[in-house]
């Protein structure tokens, strides 16, 4: 096989892989766009329990961990749990620290009998779960 049979072989080759190339990018996942209207709606619900005070702080914080959740999820952001996910998506967020301090604020709420909720520290994780539902494109 000469030169002459490979050239045109060759550019038949790269002519289809560029054409799979630009399929592929036109076909493939694109990010999710998600229903503010409804995160907003739930976002509101959340901040009303925590104006509440007193018993309903830590229910917020688990509802709007549980809203941040479900955000990572309809994203489709990967992972088994929400740990993962958090992980896959913290380059997402400008401030990852404190969304992770919010999260464990959560997870002490959860697995602790006897956690002390100070109001100032129940709004500064919700503050945190908002930006993060921000960053993502949520609310």
């Amino acid at each position: 096989m000469g030169f002459d049979a490979i050239l045109p072989l060759a550019v038949a080759l790269l002519v289809v892989g560029g054409l799979l190339y630009v399929v592929g990018f036109f076909l493939g996942k694109k990010p999710k766009a998600l229903n503010k209207a409804a995160y907003r709606e739930k976002w509101q619900a959340i901040q009303a329990l925590a104006d509440k005070g007193g018993d309903a702080l830590p229910m917020a914080v688990l509802r709007a961990d549980s809203l941040l959740d479900q955000a990572l999820r309809d994203k489709g952001i990967p992972g088994k749990t929400m740990g993962e996910r958090m992980k896959y998506a913290q380059k997402r967020w400008s401030n990852a620290n404190s969304v992770w301090a919010a999260h464990k604020l959560r997870n002490r709420i959860a697995h602790e009998t006897t956690v002390q909720l100070a109001p100032q520290m129940v709004q500064s994780a919700l503050a945190s779960f908002y930006r993060g539902l921000q960053d993502l494109g949520a609310v």
